[in-house]
């Protein structure tokens, strides 16, 4: 299993601090390297020191650091777990469907993960949300969260169709903190990786389309 990418909301928070990041050597260039930074609270509180300091544009955004400890686990967890297995997981790829012919906004997304196996085609949206953070908000982060899972579907979906893939991935939301419940609206909420591990293990399927899938991944990952 091969990681593509650094956590997306790793990405956000480190883009305010890049120069300083890089002059500490915290700038990682690669999931690979990430790791290498040995824990990731331990990592993720360095970061959050350069805000400290004043030595970054805007105010540390927690959210983000939240989100990139979860990110962060569900890729790490799945490394470790599908070792050995064929597959790439793609870490916030830009899915941008503008062209000469439609622009606007609403036209780019970002999910979180993409895993592609020889028998899986995923997408995962990842949330670490607390219950206190839920509190009188629940329905309209569910709301939220079940719009832009839906949006980043419809991207995907055309930009597979534009590459004559045929296959489309099945949608999850990891619950970091097994706040949200069993579903939002259609989407399959899960709690524990080792949910996604079993049925990657476990299945008979086969991919038909993986080679094309993750070639034109890595064209956009690039």
């Amino acid at each position: 299993m091969e990681i593509i990418g650094l956590p997306g909301s790793l990405e956000k928070l480190l883009q305010p601090a890049k120069e300083v990041a890089k002059r500490r050597q915290l700038l990682p260039q690669n999931f690979e390297q990430l790791q290498q930074q040995g824990d990731i609270g331990n990592y993720l509180m360095k970061i959050r020191r350069i805000y400290q300091q004043g030595l970054a544009r805007s105010p540390c955004d927690e959210l983000s650091v939240q989100g990139a400890k979860a990110e962060y686990y569900l890729a790490a967890e799945l490394k470790r777990e599908l070792r050995g297995m064929e597959g790439y997981l793609f870490n916030h790829l830009p899915l941008d469907i503008r062209d000469h012919q439609v622009s606007g906004p609403g036209l780019s997304s970002f999910p979180d993960h993409l895993l592609v196996t020889r028998n899986h085609f995923l997408y995962i949206e990842t949330m670490n949300w607390s219950k206190n953070y839920l509190a009188g908000q629940e329905q309209k982060c569910k709301t939220e969260i079940a719009q832009q899972v839906e949006l980043t579907q419809r991207h995907l979906a055309r930009l597979l169709k534009e590459k004559e893939i045929k296959a489309r991935p099945e949608a999850y939301i990891y619950d970091h903190q097994g706040t949200l419940g069993g579903s939002i609206e259609r989407i399959k909420v899960i709690s524990r990786i080792g949910e996604l591990v079993l049925m990657i293990r476990d299945s008979q399927d086969s991919l038909a389309e993986y080679q094309k899938i993750i070639d034109e991944f890595g064209k956009l990952a690039a």
